[in-house]
């Protein structure tokens, strides 16, 4: 396994746990390759919709919208950018710098994308990449909550004192 390649700030705070911990469990790499996949996918969809508000870069009508409290893509775009872009690349930074914050941050990527594809479903209709989507943001949520990534990210709570 991989060792730790710096201190984390609760090492230079004080040891919470012993060396051989800071490994990366192999549930904590498959948390931070989906953090990044989600951070590309929603800076780059981000990045697309504000760009192109009416839909023109993604090839999505304004008729997807209707019904929805916005006019054109822009205002979603900036929220795919921000919470589903930005949000998850600061989680995976977080996490790999083994934050305490990270490990509740990367539950909210996860729960999020799955609130953010269903109210999705609900305005505009069904794609099947919605549905690989979803289950990209339940599989973050998962992979948060197993042990190893919980003890990983919150040695002092749920560690072996």
């Amino acid at each position: 396994m991989l060792q730790w390649p710096w201190p984390t700030h609760e090492q230079e705070e004080g040891p919470l746990t012993s060396p051989e911990t800071h490994a990366l469990p192999i549930a904590v790499w498959a948390l931070l390759a989906l953090l990044l996949i989600q951070a590309l996918d929603g800076l780059l969809g981000g990045i697309a919709l504000v760009a192109g508000p009416r839909g023109e870069i993604l090839r999505m009508p304004l008729s997807y919208l209707k019904g929805s409290p916005f006019p054109d893509y822009r205002i979603p775009g900036i929220i795919l950018l921000t919470v589903l872009g930005l949000f998850p690349l600061v989680a995976a930074a977080g996490l790999w710098r083994r934050q305490r914050w990270a490990w509740y941050a990367s539950l909210a990527v996860g729960c999020g994308l799955v609130i953010w594809l269903a109210v999705q479903v609900i305005i505009i209709p069904f794609n099947p990449l919605q549905a690989v989507i979803a289950v990209e943001g339940l599989t973050i949520a998962v992979l948060t909550l197993l042990p190893s990534v919980r003890r990983y990210c919150l040695p002092r709570i749920v560690g072996d004192d």
